[in-house]
């Protein structure tokens, strides 16, 4: 299934307006760094990673987005794959592509503007809000909106899958 909507898949993780702004106050501060070249088409995409694998990144968690950490790890998550914040700029969009690891789904909360994800035969429009995604389907993202994008972007285990 590319896209997951059930409340037992999504970690109970409510972002308040207070997280929500130290997300975005990532992108103020300028802490960006560039996402991989092999996943972007055109346009510009950044990161700022929070996790990898279960490795907690102390500059972000004690001083950017302190708040959103202590949320991700109250709820379990960030303790596989990668937790971060991506900057999706205007008129921008990724390659299709998959993952090398089908134990994990990778959970979106859009905090600013609008991205349109195309998984699988399916296209989703997140404005706002939060959406699972499978891993092992193919999908890119796109930005076609005038705006920036923010998403906070983790990935956590599949529900139907044992981690090895």
């Amino acid at each position: 299934m590319p896209v997951w909507t059930g409340e037992d898949v999504i970690p109970a993780l409510e972002l308040s307006d207070e997280d929500v702004e130290s997300i975005y106050s990532v992108v103020n501060k300028g802490l960006f760094g560039e996402m991989n070249g092999d996943y972007q088409r055109e346009g510009l995409w950044g990161y700022y990673e929070i996790t990898n694998n279960g490795n907690w990144k102390s500059e972000g968690c004690t001083s950017v987005v302190p708040s959103v950490c202590e949320k991700l790890k109250n709820a379990g998550i960030g303790l596989v794959g990668k937790t971060y914040v991506s900057l999706f700029y205007p008129n921008s969009n990724t390659w299709p592509h998959t993952s090398e690891d089908n134990s994990l789904l990778t959970l979106i909360y859009q905090t600013e503007g609008s991205t349109r994800i195309r998984i699988a035969n399916t296209d989703i429009t997140l404005t706002g809000g939060r959406a699972v995604i499978d891993e092992s389907f193919e999908k890119e993202f796109i930005n076609d909106e005038g705006a920036v994008s923010v998403m906070l972007v983790t990935h956590i285990p599949h529900p139907e899958l044992t981690l090895s």
